[in-house]
């Protein structure tokens, strides 16, 4: 059955991109099989092929639809934040700053879930996730500065398993980044300078690097001087 719904929506989708006509996905038979698609997938095991042919089979429906659809909208967005976090894959660009939205609430599920589980494949999974999400995040999206520390998170996770020192100099590096990132009234900027400091007390110590540690003390001395411009503000 599911076989057969894929293949009636990807032939759809060919007839759509042959001539164009986005109004070929308004049959309401087409609209069942999708939704079925849909509710059958499993998280724990993503299928991309599906993800992606029902999420531009709502989103030409969106379309054809004028633009007045909120639920076609919604269902695209589902399907594509599940492409955004398991593929590299572009997506529409209207649509785009939605699916980070809803990507970086399912990428934060499965942080929780890496830290709840012994499983490497679920911190290589979180890992990945946080990487396309910032790769493709704008670098003045209000939320670049938490992705980036969420990224910096999943690579300390990956790292307690793996002992790859390459994870724990790329949290160095994201968690620069996400410094960076947080504007100087940012309320929490200074909650990511403490993780930088921590993060680099940890590189210092598998490294072996003083100055990791003389840096670390140095971010954390600048951690507490936002502290008080925040309080002040």
């Amino acid at each position: 059955m599911a076989n057969g719904s894929l293949a009636m929506l990807t032939e759809c989708l060919d007839r759509v991109s042959a001539d164009q006509d986005v109004s070929r996905t308004l049959d309401p038979a087409l609209l069942e099989h999708a939704r079925r698609l849909f509710a059958a997938h499993d998280d724990g095991q993503p299928d991309i092929a599906v993800l992606s042919t029902v999420g531009w089979f709502h989103w030409f429906r969106f379309l054809a639809l004028d633009g007045k659809s909120p639920d076609e909208k919604e269902m695209a967005v589902e399907a594509f934040a599940r492409c955004q976090i398991y593929d590299d894959s572009p997506l529409p660009q209207r649509i785009l700053p939605h699916v980070l939205d809803e990507a970086m609430d399912l990428a934060t599920d499965l942080l929780h879930r890496t830290a709840a589980s012994d499983d490497p494949l679920l911190a290589d999974q979180a890992v990945d996730a946080w990487r396309r999400i910032v790769a493709v995040m704008a670098a003045d999206n209000p939320n670049r500065a938490s992705a980036l520390n969420n990224l910096r998170v999943a690579l300390l996770m990956r790292f307690g398993d793996t002992l790859e020192l390459a994870d724990l100099e790329e949290a160095v590096a994201v968690g620069r980044q996400a410094v960076r990132a947080a504007s100087a009234d940012d309320p929490d900027r200074a909650m990511y300078l403490i993780y930088l400091s921590d993060t680099l007390q940890m590189w210092s110590r598998q490294a072996g690097e003083p100055a990791h540690a003389e840096e670390a003390i140095a971010v954390r001395e600048q951690a507490g001087r936002a502290a008080e411009d925040a309080a002040g503000r």
